[in-house]
């Protein structure tokens, strides 16, 4: 059980640390240049935890 824990929280750590560096700007003006928009942000950012809440339903962590 302590894997499983342990692929969430890491996963989450990814996430949070992921949306940090969105939030202050972070090397948009890369993904900017090559179409990315803000939505497709907010898309991706809500799927990831979307993901993460499956897994630990799945595994009742």
């Amino acid at each position: 059980i302590s894997l499983r824990s342990d692929v969430a929280s890491s996963v989450r750590s990814i996430i949070s640390t992921a949306h940090s560096l969105y939030s202050s700007g972070a090397y948009l003006h890369y993904y900017e240049r090559e179409g990315v928009e803000k939505d497709d942000w907010a898309a991706a950012f809500e799927n990831a935890w979307r993901i993460v809440e499956s897994y630990e339903e799945l595994f009742k962590l």
